[in-house]
């Protein structure tokens, strides 16, 4: 299990609290996914062993759709 931590800035790179995200990845889950109330949400993605990648893509989007980020694990 891996913990993530999602921040939510804006084009100045200053958190925004109160915005919404959708954790998706392309291997494993994210589970647990906590508004930390600050511009920040934690979760946890889990990884199969068997899944056969050596890195995962986590997506953050928001609601609209639009792909607020993303990073490899």
């Amino acid at each position: 299990m891996v913990n993530v931590i999602v921040r939510v800035t804006d084009a100045s790179g200053v958190l925004v609290p109160g915005s919404s995200v959708i954790l998706i990845t392309d291997s494993g889950t994210v589970s647990g996914k906590t508004d930390n109330g600050d511009g920040t949400f934690s979760a946890t993605l889990s990884i199969p062993a068997n899944s056969g990648k050596d890195r995962v893509q986590v997506t953050a989007t928001r609601p609209s759709g639009d792909i607020a980020g993303f990073a490899t694990v």
